[in-house]
């Protein structure tokens, strides 16, 4: 009797022993092809900013020709707005020209948004120069001058850019209120980069992973900056989720016959 059962024990352990094998077979495989996807995410996340980087560019391309122009007040409720003849009078005086000299506008228009409180910024004027070689002589005039006065009124002018440009250069600030400090000279460049040349080197940021070695290279204080394709880089992974370990629940094989439930069911089951 003994060695009846301790066969069938035998059995039982060579059985789990096969058992066991195939889980770890299992898991190989498993870690194998987690590490194949985690390659293969990695490869595409890098093509998805590379893509990313030239359909920006192809939308500040679209926009050479765009002037932003910030500070111009609105008329009153009511009111019409001849934006195209305020454009021409103040490009003409940045370029001391005659203020009714032909201005070619393709289109000029307000911020796409709607309309703030009365104590509120003007919305930006945005318009399009028909000739870029126009728009860059009124660009340079506006930046030889300290400070652009406009019907009593401060007027800034700036190169019109998207969106996600304007997003990755305010991710950018902490690291260019640094270079300013230390009187270092950058200029922005596109597809959309951070350029700077110092010590005889050129070093630049084109994306987030480029910022510690160019922090590092100029020797400036660590920032943290957060992705601009979409998330942050250096974040680490969600925690996977975790099984509840494996319990042996305890049986009493010499639990007793439940005699009520049984009479129970005879006093109500038809016979």
């Amino acid at each position: 009797k003994f060695d009846a059962r301790f066969e069938e024990l035998g059995a039982d352990v060579k059985h789990l022993g096969g058992r066991v094998q195939d889980l770890e077979e299992d898991r190989e495989a498993a870690i194998t092809q987690t590490q194949h996807f985690e390659t293969l995410l990695s490869t595409q996340a890098t093509q998805i900013a590379s893509l990313f980087r030239w359909v920006d560019d192809l939308d500040n391309r679209g926009r050479r020709n765009n002037i932003r122009v910030r500070g111009l007040p609105e008329p009153p409720l009511g009111e019409t707005e001849n934006i195209d003849l305020t454009l021409q009078t103040l490009f003409n005086e940045l370029l001391q020209r005659s203020h009714d000299t032909p201005f070619h506008l393709d289109r000029a228009h307000r911020a796409l948004r709607a309309r703030g409180a009365p104590n509120s910024a003007p919305r930006d004027v945005i318009c399009r120069v028909h000739h870029f070689t126009l728009k860059e002589e009124v660009m340079k005039a506006a930046r030889n001058m300290p400070s652009i006065i406009f019907d009593d009124h401060t007027v800034e002018l700036f190169q019109d850019v998207s969106r996600s440009t304007l997003l990755a250069r305010r991710e950018l600030k902490p690291v260019t209120d640094q270079l300013r400090a230390r009187s270092i000279r950058y200029r922005w460049g596109y597809p959309f980069a951070l350029h700077v040349r110092a010590d005889n080197r050129s070093l630049s940021i084109s994306t987030p992973e480029d910022v510690p070695d160019f922090l590092q290279a100029l020797e400036l204080s660590p920032v943290t900056v957060l992705g601009w394709f979409g998330g942050d880089p250096n974040a680490p992974p969600p925690p996977l989720p975790q099984r509840q370990p494996w319990r042996t629940a305890r049986r009493d094989r010499r639990r007793p016959l439940d005699t009520t439930r049984g009479a129970d069911r005879s006093s109500t089951d038809p016979p």
